[in-house]
């Protein structure tokens, strides 16, 4: 009992960073696995973006459409069930997995160690350059801009801002509700710079056509990893993730819906790679049962 009195200190920890209620951070007994409430529900709630291309966005014609969705769709055929496509955002997708509300995260979340205290991850699916977006004739060297002169944007929640400050520990942030809102800010000049991934940032150059004529993609600071977020203490349903990610990359299909998407063939192998994360430090601190 003693082990897992400190998991739960930790859970809680980490529950704090992301404004989550203890409740939903308990620690289960023998829970169903969400792969067999999958099975007897007969349906699939897929969390995916919205907003964010590549990996999940509206087209003109209200389809929700990109990699995360095309993924979802793999394995709600490969469950023999029904899909749901629920929307999240930065803010709200692991509320929505604590509380039930979707069984896995399809989006564009890396898993950083302040979050594998509060869910679990699968294997590393996703690898993209970490890059920045400028106005036309400023710098393009994210080196130019990692000091407090200089005004960085980013979504709230969003793992950019926590990867920027890195970088920039006096950074001058400042945080938008959705990630549109920070492309108009740079456009208007609200701000002086935006952290995102690479194919986002070219996506947007390509989607605003003229009205992009005054933004361009800079240098990369970064290789962002993101994983598929699901309930901790579900091995069932995560072992299912991972061996039907396998079994896609192993017969090509997950290759095709890549090249796809991100215009490109993935440049890594499906799993975890290994490093440490952001954000390691601060649990490590504060409560860390390893060093107890």
């Amino acid at each position: 009992m003693k082990n897992l009195s400190r998991f739960k200190g930790t859970a809680l920890l980490a529950a704090a960073v992301f404004g989550i209620t203890a409740a939903a951070v308990a620690v289960p007994g023998h829970a169903q696995s969400t792969l067999q409430a999958i099975q007897e529900r007969g349906k699939l709630l897929a969390g995916v973006r919205f907003d964010n291309p590549p990996s999940g966005y509206i087209d003109t014609r209200g389809n929700n459409i990109g990699f995360g969705p095309d993924l979802a769709r793999a394995f709600a055929k490969h469950l023999g069930v029904e899909l749901e496509l629920v929307q999240v955002t930065s803010k709200n997708r692991i509320p929505l997995l604590l509380n039930g509300q979707i069984d896995a995260d399809i989006g564009t979340t890396t898993p950083t160690k302040a979050r594998d205290e509060v869910v679990d991850f699968s294997h590393v699916y996703v690898v993209d350059q970490a890059r920045i977006m400028v106005r036309k004739g400023a710098s393009t060297d994210p080196e130019d801009y990692f000091n407090s002169d200089t005004v960085a944007g980013g979504m709230q929640g969003s793992f950019y801002i926590d990867l920027w400050k890195q970088h920039s520990p006096d950074a001058n942030m400042k945080e938008y509700q959705e990630f549109p809102d920070v492309v108009v800010a740079l456009i208007q000049g609200k701000i002086d710079v935006l952290p995102t991934n690479k194919r986002n940032a070219y996506e947007i150059i390509e989607k605003l056509g003229a009205r992009a004529d005054n933004i361009e993609v800079g240098g990369a600071f970064f290789e962002d990893f993101m994983a598929i977020g699901l309930r901790e203490n579900d091995s069932d349903w995560r072992d299912w993730v991972n061996w039907t990610l396998q079994r896609m990359w192993g017969d090509g299909s997950y290759q095709a819906l890549y090249e796809k998407h991100f215009k490109t063939q993935p440049a890594f192998e499906l799993g975890d790679a290994g490093r440490l994360q952001p954000g390691y430090e601060k649990v490590a601190k504060e409560n860390d049962f390893w060093s107890q």
